[in-house]
């Protein structure tokens, strides 16, 4: 690997491990120990540019999270714990932070609506800014909670992984087995096709290639959720949304909803063409590879067999001279 994909490399990694709540340079030292091993604090601090102190900040923030060990010998070394526990230990505690917070969520929601009712208070139709992708998906796992009948989905396909992660998949898998209809339009991609697997069977999922419209879900028909801020492939989740409780709009919704859903095709369908046309481009990009390195070999050799030519003219011209 060169030194510009190198740095590339860096760059990419440091970034998606900010994704998991860690901060820049917390990220980087966390790839410095698992490039190059255990170091010391002082190593550490001449490597991030910075004073020791702050290196032993960061270093607390790591073992918090789970992602270095500390060694019992002296001089005190931190080397990286390997990345795959690292992450799951990361979203272990999210997970358990996540539930915590639902429960108290759930909690507080009952004594205001008991407080609601002792004072003669009714819901009326409203709308709410949702700013935030955690606010977002708070308030996605509050519907989907209290859903009773049906939720609707139209997601963008790159979001299911991130969802995935995060235990969003496992919550609309436990609303469908306890009889809420889960419909959900997206697409088939080459990297959200783990998760539509783990979709089918328990959710009703089709495919809308290259679908260009508004994102939303709908729960019930009387609530609703659409994305405001357009998502990246990079940030697939969306960062604002408008929640509105308005039966009418939802009623509008989910009459779109069905449109969609009708010119949809089988999620299965649409797997087998993603995967066959993977497969196709893979065989291309190696016969691309495999031609591109012989061309190479060729001009090698031909380099050679001129070299050896000149060789040969100049030693043919100096023994005419002699």
């Amino acid at each position: 690997m060169g030194a510009s994909q190198s740095g590339a490399y860096e760059k990419t990694f440091i970034a998606q491990l900010t994704e998991f709540g860690l901060r820049e340079k917390e990220a980087r030292i966390y790839f410095y120990l698992m490039m190059h091993g255990a170091k010391s604090v002082t190593e550490l601090a001449k490597f991030a540019n910075t004073y020791r102190e702050d290196v032993y900040r960061r270093l607390d923030a790591l073992l918090q999270e789970g992602l270095v060990e500390q060694s019992i010998a002296k001089p005190t070394e931190y080397a990286a714990v390997p990345l795959q526990a690292a992450l799951d230990a990361i979203l272990q505690k999210h997970t358990y932070a996540w539930r915590q917070m639902e429960i108290a969520r759930t909690e507080l929601l009952q004594h205001a609506d008991a407080a609601q009712l002792a004072r003669g208070m009714v819901d009326t139709p409203g709308c709410r800014l949702v700013k935030g992708v955690h606010q977002v998906l708070t308030v996605g796992s509050r519907m989907i909670a209290e859903s009773e009948s049906t939720f609707a989905m139209v997601l963008r396909p790159q979001a299911l992984p991130k969802l995935a992660q995060f235990g969003v998949i496992d919550e609309w898998k436990e609303a469908a087995l306890r009889g809420i209809r889960m419909r959900i339009i997206t697409d088939a991609i080459p990297t959200n096709l783990a998760a539509l697997n783990d979709l089918k069977g328990t959710i009703e999922v089709r495919c809308y290639e290259d679908y260009a419209g508004i994102h939303f879900f709908v729960n019930d028909e009387k609530e609703t959720v659409t994305v405001l801020a357009t998502a990246t492939d990079r940030a697939p989740l969306p960062n604002s949304a408008l929640w509105i409780n308005s039966s009418e709009y939802a009623g509008y919704l989910t009459s779109f909803f069905d449109v969609i859903w009708e010119q949809s095709i089988a999620v299965e369908e649409r797997i087998k063409a993603v995967s066959n046309l993977a497969r196709s481009q893979t065989r291309e990009r190696i016969f691309l590879r495999c031609y591109t390195e012989a061309i190479a070999r060729r001009r090698s050799r031909l380099k050679v067999i001129s070299s050896r030519v000149k060789s040969q003219t100049r030693k043919s011209r100096n023994s005419a001279r002699d």
